[in-house]
């Protein structure tokens, strides 16, 4: 299946979805997600879309019977900020999932070898965090409708940490990032080491 252009000028060809680095990184988050979830004897449902992008992950049925939406978001945190976002697009449809069922975003961060996140109504809890390189706060969660791809942000002390991520895993996720920028030295809090 066609699903995108790479190279330069009259060297563009077409490479599947499936093959596309943020897929790759995508689909290492989801198989770390899995084994944090199917360690708490939860039963998973995974989505069969697996050429196009898809809005949630999985749902799955925890031993209380209990059904539950995921998804997992392979990207470090952003390091002025101390917060991770998704897309406004994919936030939206999280919100009507949410509405019949608790929705949980994990997100697989590389920099630090840890996932953490936490179910969408914790996220969405209004909070002011001290920004360390600027005098002040920022409210979230932040709606950042500016860019070319609207994001919504939560900080990262409204979130959990679910496991670790090994070394040569977290190496990589980092061979497959798609950051415009070095990994930064900011410190982030101690509970997400």
């Amino acid at each position: 299946m066609k699903s995108g252009k790479v190279g330069r000028n009259s060297e563009m060809t077409w490479i599947n979805f499936r093959d596309l680095p943020g897929t790759q990184k995508g689909n290492i988050g989801e198989k770390l997600m899995d084994g944090i979830i199917a360690s708490t004897g939860a039963q998973i449902y995974c989505s069969q879309t697996i050429d196009k992008p898809h809005y949630l992950d999985r749902f799955y049925v925890s031993g209380s019977h209990e059904i539950f939406a995921a998804d997992a978001k392979s990207k470090a945190a952003r390091s002025a900020y101390q917060d991770s976002g998704v897309d406004r697009k994919h936030f939206d449809i999280y919100k009507q999932i949410n509405k019949q069922r608790p929705f949980i975003i994990y997100f697989v961060d590389e920099f630090i070898n840890s996932v953490y996140g936490n179910y969408l109504t914790k996220l969405l809890e209004e909070v002011e965090v001290s920004i360390p390189w600027r005098s002040g706060f920022q409210k979230y969660p932040l709606f950042d409708n500016n860019s070319y791809c609207p994001m919504v942000y939560f900080p990262l002390i409204n979130m959990v940490k679910f496991g670790n991520i090994k070394p040569e895993i977290s190496e990589q996720l980092k061979k497959l990032s798609q950051r415009s920028y070095k990994y930064p030295e900011y410190k982030y809090p101690e509970w997400l080491y």
